[in-house]
């Protein structure tokens, strides 16, 4: 097996406040960044979508990884992991979306959509017919079992609920895979998408498994793709600093409701009038009057029995 030296970029695992830093070599598959750069490259994306599809494409064009779609000034941009096309530029073809879910963020359905509806504007707006759409397949790789029914795989399309021989065909599709245990060969993909080693490719049976571990031991061990790993990592960290701030700040704002709440609670219950409580905690009498008709009118937080 080839062999690759390891970078000397400084890959001490690190954790800043809360924040772990894993280190591409010792990053797993599942990783998202090694996951991107790993699947877009053709050769490995190409039997990926043949094994789980069940389908044979005779050529791919990577149309671009992480590609960023903002269908106008006003929408939310979403970023495509890994974005590929099996037809000629313009020609008929199937566009293929893989993302990777590390984690159940409960949105899966109206993720599919959304990446559903950029890709089709994407289309549209260079000037195709609503006719020349091509199909789609939309992949979720999922660590989870986001639907909970133990399968392996999810697939939906558009069907009559009334009638259900009837398809609306238009051309889109969303499988959802699971690491639920199933056909081996995604069992094995599994296998090392979470335990991405040359010692568990190597005790795989999968051509496509040994190809797909040479593909990440080369991108782990790239000079070019660390730094670019470390710079990706460090905006991670930022947006990671900056939700735990904000989350702060929420915390402390909901506990000086809470506060403000139970004091108005326990000076009404001693008779104090509204007028003069109002002024007392320096609010408006609509403000106070809000505060008291909440629900758990009642409540006796235990940080502020002291009161």
């Amino acid at each position: 097996m080839e062999k690759f030296e390891k970078n000397t970029v400084n890959a001490d695992r690190v954790s800043v406040q809360g924040y772990r830093f894993e280190p591409l070599a010792e990053a797993n598959l599942s990783n998202n960044f090694l996951f991107v750069k790993v699947m877009s490259d053709p050769d490995i994306l190409k039997p990926f979508l043949e094994m789980v599809l069940k389908i044979k494409i005779k050529k791919l064009r990577m149309t671009e990884y992480e590609k960023t779609f903002i269908p106008d000034m006003y929408a939310k941009g979403i970023r495509m992991d890994v974005y590929a096309d099996d037809g000629k530029n313009g020609g008929e073809g199937t566009l293929y979306n893989v993302e990777m879910q590390q984690r159940d963020e409960y949105n899966i359905g109206k993720r599919s959509r959304y990446y559903q509806s950029a890709m089709d504007i994407d289309a549209l707006s260079r000037g195709e017919d609503y006719n020349e759409l091509k199909n789609t397949y939309i992949i979720f790789v999922c660590l989870f079992d986001p639907f909970g029914k133990g399968r392996q795989r999810y697939t939906f399309t558009k069907i009559c609920e009334e009638e259900n021989e009837i398809r609306l065909d238009d051309g889109s599709a969303v499988l959802v895979l699971t690491d639920r245990p199933g056909e081996p060969e995604i069992n094995e993909f599994y296998r090392y998408l979470k335990n991405s080693t040359d010692e568990e490719a190597e005790s795989s049976g999968s051509t496509f498994i040994k190809q797909l571990n040479r593909q990440v031991q080369k991108v782990r061990y790239d000079r070019k793709t660390e730094v670019e790993y470390l710079n990706f990592e460090r905006l991670q960290k930022e947006q990671y600093n900056i939700g735990r701030k904000d989350g702060y700040l929420e915390g402390e704002k909901k506990g000086e409701q809470k506060k403000e709440k139970f004091l108005a609670q326990r000076m009404k219950a001693k008779g104090m009038h509204d007028d003069e409580l109002a002024e007392l905690l320096d609010i408006t009498p609509e403000k106070l009057r809000e505060i008291l008709s909440t629900e758990h009118a009642h409540e006796d937080p235990e940080e502020y029995k002291e009161v």
